[in-house]
C-alpha cells in the first residue's frame, strides 16, 4: 500500500469508527471498506510504518484453551476443522489483529500452542475454572495494563477473523466490546485496563464468571451488531463436533461465557 493509499485509509478508518460503531441503544451493521480492512489487518504494513503501527496499535490477545474437554472425551484443541486443529485456527485469525497474543493451557500442553504466532501460559490450576484461564492470561500484561485486550475461550472454531477484526479495530470506543448477533452475546471480548483489574480482583472458585464483571454496567459497553454465528456457538461435546463438520448444521450450544 502506497503512503498516498495509507493516509486514505487512515481518513476512512477514522470515519468508519465514527459512523458505524455505536451504543446498544444504536444498533447498526458494522461493513468495513474493503480498502480500510486490507490495510487495518495487514501486519507487514503494521510492522513497516512505525508511524502507522503507533496510530493502530494493536490489542493483546488472550486465548483461553486450558478446559479439560471432559464431555469431548479428548482434547477439543486438537480436533481439525477444514484441514488444521481449532488451536490452531484460533491462534491464526487473531496473531494478525492482536499484540501480543497469548494461549492459555493446561500443564503438559504448551507444545500445542503454534509456535511463532503465540505464545503459551500455564494455568497451573485449570479445574479452578475458565475465569483463573483468563486471570493468568491477564497476568501476562503485567500489574497496569494500559491499553486493551481481546479475549475467547478456544472452542468457537466457525469464528470469522473479520469479526475478530471488527472487535479489534473497536476496541478504543469502550471499556468493553462485545459482538453480537440479535440478542446473543458473543466473542472475541475486547476490555481495557479498568476492566482488567476488575477481573484480576474477582473471586469466589469455579462458579465465579467473565459475565459477573461484564454485565455489570451496560453504559460501559459497546455491541457490535455482527452477522457471524460462529462467534457465539461452542462445540462441547462430540455431537456439536459432527455438526460442525456438516456444515450445513446448525450448532446446538450456545456460548454464555459473556
Amino acid at each position: 500500500m502506497t503512503p498516498s493509499e495509507q493516509e486514505s485509509a487512515l481518513r476512512s478508518a477514522n470515519s468508519e469508527q465514527g459512523s458505524a460503531l455505536r451504543s446498544a441503544n444504536e444498533p447498526e451493521a458494522l461493513d468495513a471498506d474493503p480498502v480500510v480492512r486490507e490495510f487495518l489487518n495487514s501486519p507487514e504494513t503494521l510492522e513497516a510504518d512505525p508511524v502507522v503501527r503507533e496510530l493502530i496499535k494493536r490489542p493483546g490477545g488472550i486465548i483461553l484453551a486450558a478446559g479439560a474437554s471432559s464431555r469431548m472425551g479428548q482434547p477439543k484443541a486438537l480436533l481439525e476443522f477444514h484441514g488444521e486443529t481449532f488451536l490452531a485456527r484460533m491462534v491464526r485469525i487473531f496473531a494478525p489483529h492482536c499484540d501480543p497474543l497469548v494461549v492459555v493451557v493446561a500443564p503438559g500442553c504448551e507444545t500445542w500452542v503454534p509456535a511463532g504466532s503465540a505464545r503459551p501460559v500455564v494455568n497451573p490450576q485449570p479445574e479452578r475454572g475458565m475465569l483463573s484461564s483468563l486471570q493468568c492470561g491477564l497476568a501476562e500484561f503485567g500489574n497496569e495494563i494500559t491499553g486493551h485486550i481481546l479475549f475467547t475461550p478456544m472452542d468457537l472454531p466457525a469464528l470469522r477473523e473479520e469479526t475478530v477484526a471488527a472487535v479489534a479495530v473497536a476496541c478504543g470506543r469502550a471499556a468493553v466490546v462485545i459482538p453480537r448477533l440479535g440478542e446473543t452475546r458473543g466473542h472475541p471480548v475486547s476490555i481495557d485496563g479498568t476492566v482488567a483489574a476488575e477481573l484480576l480482583a474477582l473471586s469466589g472458585g469455579p462458579e465465579a464468571q467473565p459475565k459477573h464483571v461484564l454485565r455489570r454496567d451496560d453504559s460501559r459497553v459497546l455491541f457490535l451488531e455482527i452477522d457471524d454465528p460462529g462467534s457465539i456457538r461452542d462445540v462441547d461435546e462430540p455431537q456439536d463436533y459432527q455438526e460442525l463438520l456438516l456444515s450445513s448444521l446448525p450448532l446446538s450450544n450456545v456460548e454464555t461465557l459473556s
